[in-house]
């Protein structure tokens, strides 16, 4: 994480990354997918799946679950 963090240089100026909230979303996405496929017992987990980003399936229901991260939670409300 500290070289997320870390500024770096081209042309002799400094960039800050701005890939850290994207790379926090794909973690968060990943944590989640994970989550699910431990809990599942007697369904199909998919990922990237038909419907959303994991879409839980069994012989009654589909559940789909679309996956957002947001670094701060203030501006979303």
């Amino acid at each position: 994480m500290k070289l997320l963090n870390e500024a770096i240089t081209r042309e002799g100026e400094l960039m800050g990354r701005i890939a850290d909230s994207t790379i926090k979303g794909f973690m968060y996405q990943f944590n989640l997918s994970l989550n699910e496929i431990l809990k599942s017992t007697n369904e199909i987990v998919k990922i990237e799946g038909i419907i959303e980003d994991i879409d839980r399936i069994n012989e009654e229901n589909i559940t789909a679950i679309q996956c957002k991260y947001h670094e701060e939670v203030e501006k979303f409300q």
